[in-house]
């Protein structure tokens, strides 16, 4: 029986997680949960961890990954921060290696959404990604390599102040960019 790769993107108010044969483009199955960040870490793991047991059935897990909103150190599989999850030094890898084994990688959500397009688009020598749903981010693919900033943060345009005495953002700061415009600021 052939193995499985795992897709996980967790976002701000749900997460996806799908599975595809391998070499495969299109997922054999798909499913979406509420992310619950204010249940905790370990709440949606545990989430998290069935449903993946769930898909891959009795077959092995080839390579697995999993992207979240915020400033994620890749090197280390860590969330720095995601402002919008709440979640500040999670160990990411560490905890979903732990059901789904060490072939994966940990991956801002729209550096991975600009790194993908840039990867059907070989064209294309750079490219930015600008994504807007429960917050604003964007990604950036500079002759075929990530743009990741001195604190893994660069794209982080949703937390741009727009307007000194806007609305809360969910950063803790007034009138970013995604307080206004972002899902939750409209």
């Amino acid at each position: 029986m052939p193995a499985v790769d795992i897709a996980i993107d967790v976002g701000g108010t749900k997460t996806l997680v799908s599975a595809f044969n391998e070499k495969e483009v299109e997922p054999y199955s798909l499913e979406e949960f509420p992310t619950k960040p204010a249940e905790g870490i370990d709440s949606f793991f545990e989430r998290l961890s069935n449903i993946c047991l769930r898909m891959k059935g009795s077959r092995n897990i080839n390579r697995w990954g999993l992207c979240t909103a915020g400033a994620v150190s890749p090197e280390k599989g860590n969330l720095v921060w995601s402002p919008n999850l709440g979640w500040k030094d999670v160990e990411l890898f560490r905890r979903a290696s732990s059901f789904l084994g060490t072939e994966g990688v940990i991956e801002n959500d729209c550096n991975a959404s600009a790194f993908g397009e840039w990867e059907f688009r070989k064209e294309i020598e750079s490219l930015i990604y600008v994504t807007v749903s429960t917050g604003i981010g964007m990604g950036m693919v500079v002759r075929g390599k990530i743009l990741r900033g001195a604190n893994n943060a660069a794209g982080e345009i949703g937390h741009t102040i727009v307007k000194a005495d806007g609305p809360l953002c969910t950063c803790g700061r007034r009138g970013c960019l995604q307080a206004i415009s972002g899902g939750r600021g409209l």
